[in-house]
């Protein structure tokens, strides 16, 4: 059995409610940081919320274990999430393709 990925960094930023599709307006939106950590490989995953639902839930607190597959939070109609993998990582989506949490591989290392 693989050991569990880390939370290592959770960060809540209040901010705006700009439309999320567009990357250029969301700087002031508001926002969760999460950073995850595993076998010394690092992963961001940020919340964005939107414009129509303003609402971004995170289940993620530092110090959390998770599971592969396993839920970080929930956003809602209008949001959007960002994950940044490091460069060693091959990825197996392409920019703006759509993915489905749990099912949708993003890279492999």
């Amino acid at each position: 059995m693989k050991p569990p990925t880390r939370s290592v960094v959770v960060h809540y930023r209040q901010g705006r409610f700009r439309v999320a599709f567009r990357a250029e307006q969301t700087a002031e939106n508001e926002c969760n940081y999460i950073g995850l950590k595993k076998d010394g490989m690092r992963v961001l995953v940020v919340q964005i919320a939107g414009f129509i639902a303003r609402r971004i839930t995170c289940r993620c607190f530092v110090g959390r274990r998770l599971a592969q597959g396993e839920r970080l939070g929930r956003i809602v109609f209008g949001s959007r999430v960002e994950t940044y993998l490091p460069k060693r990582v091959g990825l197996r989506v392409k920019i703006g393709q759509k993915t489905k949490a749990g099912l949708t591989v993003l890279g492999k290392i």
